[in-house]
C-alpha cells in the first residue's frame, strides 16, 4: 500500500518536558543500576533523528555529572532548567518474564515550565514519570494552543503500600487529556479503563479525541488510532525480539513526534515501531538505519486496519 509523502515543512522545536531517573533492573539472577527515563532515552532519540530540541526538565547534580561521564553528554547541552534538583526519581523493576513490578524508592522534583522562549512553531511532548508535571500546568499549555504529545504514564501512577507502584485511571480523568494531540499509554497503565486495548483506544477516541493515539503492548506491538483513517493493529518488530525493553515508550512516542515532519501519521507510527524494536535488538546506545527506516521499514513492521 503506497501513501503520497507530505511536502516537508518548516523544521518544528520540540520541547521534552520530563525527568531523568536512576532505575534498579532485576531479572532472574541480574541486577542492573543506570541512568534513564524519557529525557535520556526521548532525548537521544530526537538527537539522532537531528532534530530541533530541548529538554525541559530539574536535574540532580549528580545525574549531570553522570552524563557527562558518558557518551550521552551531549544532552547537557539540551537541558533547560532554572535550578538543579537536590535528589532524583529511583525505581526497581522487578521482571518476571514480560510482567514488570515497580517500586518508587526516591522521588524526583517537580517540573516549572516556562513559556517565555516559545512560539507557535513550538511541540510539546510531556511524559512525566511520577506526577512532576501537574495537570494544571499540562492544561495550561493545551489552552495555549501548542501542539502536544502526552505520555500517560506520570500521570496514573500511585504509590501504594511498600512504595509499590499501581496505575489507575478512570474516564473522568481521561477527559482531562483532551486537547492534546497525541496520546500514548501502556495497556497496563490503562487497563483500569478497560483491559482489551481495542476497547481502551475507541474510549479515548471518543473523549479526548485526539489526532493519534497509541496504545502500546510490549512485545506484542501496538494498537493505533490516527483521526479521519482508523485503528490499525502495528506488530512489534520482526514479530518480536528478546532484549531489553526499558524505555521502548518513551523512544516511540518520540519518534513518532519527530517523524511527523516528514511522513503522514501512519507511516510515522511504523517508523516510530521500527525504531523500538532496534533499541530491543541493539541495546542502548544504538544506530539507526537510514535507508531502512526511509523506504523499507514495512518490511520490518507489519500491520492492518482493524476497525473505521
Amino acid at each position: 500500500m503506497k501513501r503520497k509523502r507530505k511536502k516537508r515543512r518548516k523544521m518544528k522545536k520540540i520541547r521534552l518536558v520530563t525527568s531523568f531517573t536512576e532505575d534498579i533492573i532485576e531479572r532472574e539472577n541480574t541486577v542492573q543500576r543506570r541512568y534513564g527515563g524519557p529525557a535520556l532515552y526521548g532525548g537521544y532519540i530526537l538527537h539522532i533523528l537531528n532534530k530541533d530540541y530541548n529538554i525541559i526538565t530539574k536535574p540532580s547534580k549528580k545525574i549531570l555529572e553522570s552524563l557527562s561521564k558518558e557518551k550521552l553528554g551531549f544532552l547537557i547541552n539540551k537541558i533547560s532548567f532554572k535550578d538543579l534538583c537536590d535528589t532524583h526519581f529511583i525505581f526497581r523493576h522487578i521482571y518476571h518474564g514480560s510482567i514488570r513490578t515497580t517500586y518508587l524508592l526516591n522521588k524526583g522534583c517537580d517540573i516549572d515550565l516556562l513559556f517565555e522562549d516559545q512560539d507557535n512553531n513550538t511541540m510539546y511532548i510531556i511524559s512525566p514519570v511520577y506526577r512532576e508535571i501537574s495537570l494544571d500546568n499540562l492544561k495550561r499549555i493545551i489552552s495555549r494552543g501548542y501542539y502536544v504529545a502526552i505520555d500517560i504514564q506520570g500521570f496514573t501512577r500511585y504509590s501504594r503500600e511498600n512504595n509499590l507502584l499501581k496505575n489507575y485511571i478512570d474516564v473522568e480523568t481521561l477527559s482531562l487529556f483532551r486537547g492534546v494531540k497525541i496520546l500514548h499509554g501502556g495497556i497496563d497503565e490503562l487497563a483500569t479503563i478497560d483491559t482489551d486495548p481495542l476497547a481502551v483506544i475507541k474510549i479515548i477516541s471518543r473523549i479526548v479525541d485526539p489526532l493519534i493515539s497509541i496504545v502500546s503492548l510490549g512485545r506484542e506491538g501496538s494498537v493505533a488510532y490516527i483521526r479521519g483513517k482508523g485503528i490499525y493493529r502495528i506488530y512489534s518488530y520482526r514479530g518480536g525480539v528478546d532484549g531489553d525493553e526499558t524505555g521502548c515508550g518513551d523512544i516511540l512516542l518520540a519518534s513518532t513526534v519527530a517523524l511527523l515532519e516528514e511522513s503522514d501519521p501512519l507511516d510515522a507510527i511504523l517508523k516510530a515501531s521500527l525504531i523500538s524494536g532496534w533499541r530491543v535488538e541493539r541495546g542502548f546506545p544504538f544506530e539507526i538505519d537510514e535507508e531502512i527506516l526511509d523506504k523499507f521499514y514495512t518490511r520490518y513492521v507489519q500491520y492492518k486496519l482493524i476497525s473505521n
